[in-house]
């Protein structure tokens, strides 16, 4: 029977299938392979049959890359993989050989077809959820992982033969990882994560220091100067009409954005080097994610965009960074939205806060 893994918190136990919340600090247990799941995690992912690793052929970063299994390199970041839940509540799995954790994913290449037994698996641009989401389940042997596409749960992350993979992209190529049809007793649906800390990449500014770049209180708007998307002013904008995208106006412009949209651009631009219009920012339209919102998603709601600046889970709360809300180009960072409010979209952060 198979014991499905969700995550709500932090840190999931594999053994147990039970959540333990610990709030912001992270506790590790002694384990190898681990029996507990973090969110943002590195792993490197063993076979449990084979005892290979699950590799992205060559550590080349681009679509297409094939996935097999090899023998351990512990220099190598091709075997290294970041497990994030994300925004539409299945597992994507980064590979570390891929914008440092935060660009390719493991990938079921399913062309325009449904998911089915038999398809291969390599790296792509995380813009596929159907082909890249995941559901992780305890596997049958102890403290291992099967991995089940969460779009079909009839198949299973599977290597074949016991030999090392390459270029072979079939379902009988020695070393090849690929979908098969799910056996809960099949070891070589197994998998054992061994966790080798938090992703290391950071951002280039944190959000708390937006504070003191971009003031409560404080106008995104450049008057009668040239526009300065790095600056702000102690005046409100006198006019909104006519507001050209290049914030002739007086507003700020970023991204040929001004106003709301154009601020929350280059929040996203100076703490990640990142647009949340990339695909390295997970988007998500459903209502129910705002329960799973994380600290630097954006949040999009009738016509309005504002950065994640904490999540306050005992009140159901969600305090946002935004400008121009209350319209004049002013920076806030005092109002909250409930996890009830209706939104058009949310685009996840490609960094793991805590």
């Amino acid at each position: 029977m198979k014991k499905i893994i969700r995550i709500t918190s932090v840190i999931l136990s594999i053994a147990l299938c039970l959540v333990v919340a610990t709030g912001t600090t992270v506790r590790v247990k002694a384990a190898t392979p681990t029996d507990i799941l973090y969110d943002g995690g590195m792993y490197r992912i063993r076979n449990v049959a084979t005892g290979l690793y699950l590799t992205a052929y060559n550590g080349t970063d681009a679509n297409g890359t094939n996935v097999v299994q090899q023998p351990l390199n512990t220099s190598s970041n091709a075997q290294k993989w970041v497990i994030s839940w994300g925004v539409l509540e299945g597992f994507y799995l980064y590979s570390m050989c891929s914008g440092n954790g935060y660009g390719r994913v493991l990938d079921i290449a399913r062309g325009s077809s449904n998911l089915a037994n038999g398809q291969n698996v390599q790296l792509w641009t995380s813009t596929d959820a159907t082909a890249q989401s995941w559901d992780i389940y305890a596997g049958n042997t102890s403290m291992s992982a099967i991995f089940i596409p969460r779009h079909n749960d009839n198949i299973a992350l599977c290597a074949y033969g016991t030999g090392s993979g390459s270029t072979g992209t079939s379902p009988t190529s020695n070393g090849n990882v690929f979908m098969r049809t799910y056996n809960e007793t099949d070891k070589y649906q197994q998998w054992y994560l061994e966790y080798l800390g938090q992703a290391p990449t950071t951002p280039y500014m944190t959000i708390s220091a937006m504070t003191t770049k971009f003031p409560t209180d404080k106008y995104w708007n450049h008057g009668t100067a040239a526009n300065n998307p790095n600056g702000y002013t102690s005046a409100a904008c006198t006019s909104h009409s006519s507001c050209a995208y290049n914030g002739s106006c007086g507003c700020n412009s970023y991204e040929s954005s001004i106003q709301c949209v154009g601020f929350v651009k280059k929040l996203s631009y100076d703490i990640y080097h990142d647009s949340y219009l990339t695909g390295n920012w997970l988007k998500s339209y459903e209502q129910s994610y705002l329960e799973n919102v994380r600290k630097g998603d954006i949040i999009y709601r009738n016509g309005h965009a504002m950065m994640v600046e904490n999540v306050d889970h005992s009140q159901s709360k969600i305090t946002v960074l935004e400008c121009n809300y209350n319209a004049k180009c002013i920076i806030d960072r005092r109002r909250t939205i409930n996890f009830d409010t209706t939104i058009t979209w949310v685009a996840r952060s490609p960094f793991l806060w805590y």
